[in-house]
């Protein structure tokens, strides 16, 4: 009609519009024709591949892919391509047989035995399973605890560690196995069952389809120089007798020293202390100060430039048992009794020097004070300070006073450690997995 108007009458577009009550965009609409070659492929590809799933999986799957279409236009294009045919139910097996049980005469003749992930009065771990075999003519169950191992590694040769992890591949299916044995929760959903992929080991929520990948959550986060560099900063932090600095990391793994820093940082957070398990029996406790000399700032010296800090060291017969350190302010009892309360139980004989900031702590903690006798009284706390120092001179050149803790966790972790030394990189893989992630602005100092 508009068209008629405008040629007979030679009416503008605008006035023939409006003569006929039309809006000018609706007179302009063309139809765009319906292009469903992408849906169409991606439909074909995933049938292809896998011919017993069902639409829905089939649309989650695009939309994994990063396809945004709405689920109605894929349902159409489903339907068009006749794929929405009845799946094959699955065939029931016949009823068999009933038989009569078997009836022992004696006892030893048949046994039941199961395996049963079970988690009564005790923390729940994945890794721990009991065996129940069952008598079947006394019917008394005798149980059998058992540990489910992983394939750890052990050792403390650096050449069985790189036969060992030979890619990152081999590295990413070690961080796929522990976080396996911690068990799973979705952490959007909250679901506890999933599927793994087999192509980067990544975990697939059944429910909501999140993916988790090995390293999600933990420290080892978004790790761009590579796994296996990673894991070998880790063996040179804890299987080895001392820790390089982050400089002689970086030009060992061919990485940046910032990154070498920063990821060393990271491991450090992991050697932290939990402090669930206090220090009881023979414990002696001494502060020291670690810096360079200073004039006219001997003993106990508060505007001192050195930083102070105190130990701790629990006595096994004649050797050490464990160390812990806190860096502190002063030599006030406010921060003497920082070591107490994270790290010595009430029940602990503490041994320490005649200082006076000892000596209100009495009221809660069993504290006997000696005389130094120029250190022979504490033998194995001035071994412990003196092994501290040679380390940290030997392998730092300035520790900043914010991240002097770090280093003291570090030292205290490989101490506690030596008895274990054949698994105490699996154990610290295992807290990395455990720790949440870190980014760089957590880890720097702000000003």
């Amino acid at each position: 009609m508009v068209d008629l108007m405008r040629e007979e009458h030679q009416v503008s577009l605008r006035q023939g519009c409006k003569a006929v009550n039309l809006p000018r965009s609706s007179y302009s609409y063309k139809r765009k024709p319906k292009n469903d070659q992408m849906i169409i492929d991606a439909l074909l590809e995933l049938t292809s591949k896998h011919p017993a799933i069902g639409f829905w999986q089939s649309y989650y799957r695009i939309r994994l892919m990063g396809h945004r279409w709405n689920h109605k236009r894929v349902y159409r294009v489903y339907t068009a391509l006749k794929l929405n045919i009845r799946r094959r139910a699955k065939k029931r097996l016949p009823a068999r047989a009933k038989q009569q049980l078997f009836q022992p005469e004696t006892a030893n003749q048949v046994w039941i035995t199961a395996n049963r992930l079970l988690a009564w009065g005790f923390p729940f771990d994945p890794s721990i399973r009991m065996r129940l075999m069952l008598d079947y003519y006394y019917r008394a169950i005798h149980l059998n605890t058992y540990i489910y191992y992983m394939d750890i590694f052990r050792g403390e040769s650096i050449v069985s560690f790189f036969d060992r992890f030979k890619s990152d591949e081999d590295c990413l299916a070690y961080l796929a196995a522990r976080k396996a044995s911690q068990g799973y929760a979705c952490v959007k959903c909250g679901h506890t069952k999933h599927t793994v992929r087999r192509k980067n080991l990544a975990r697939d929520c059944n429910k909501c389809h999140h993916l988790e990948s090995p390293t999600a959550g933990t420290l080892f986060h978004k790790v761009k120089f590579g796994l296996r560099k990673a894991f070998g900063m880790v063996f040179e932090m804890s299987a080895t007798t001392k820790s390089i600095s982050a400089n002689q990391m970086s030009k060992r793994y061919e990485v940046r020293y910032v990154t070498a820093w920063l990821f060393m940082q990271k491991v450090r957070k992991a050697m932290k202390s939990s402090g669930k398990d206090p220090m009881d029996g023979d414990v002696i406790v001494d502060e020291f100060v670690f810096g360079g000399r200073e004039d006219l700032k001997q003993g106990r010296s508060t505007d001192s430039k050195k930083k102070k800090i105190v130990a701790a060291v629990q006595k096994d017969g004649s050797g050490i048992k464990r160390v812990y350190f806190k860096p502190i302010e002063d030599y006030s009892c406010a921060s003497l009794r920082v070591i107490f309360d994270a790290h010595i139980s009430n029940n602990a004989q503490v041994m320490t020097d005649k200082w006076t900031g000892y000596k209100p702590l009495k009221k809660e903690y069993n504290i006997s004070q000696q005389k130094s006798d120029k250190g022979r009284t504490f033998f194995e706390m001035n071994t412990i300070v003196h092994q501290l120092k040679a380390w940290m001179r030997s392998s730092f050149s300035n520790i900043h006073k914010h991240h002097i803790q770090g280093y003291l966790d570090e030292f205290s972790y490989r101490i506690n450690r030596s008895i274990h030394k054949q698994t105490i990189f699996d154990n610290l893989i295992s807290r990395m997995v455990k720790h949440k992630n870190l980014t760089y602005n957590d880890i720097i100092i702000s000003n």
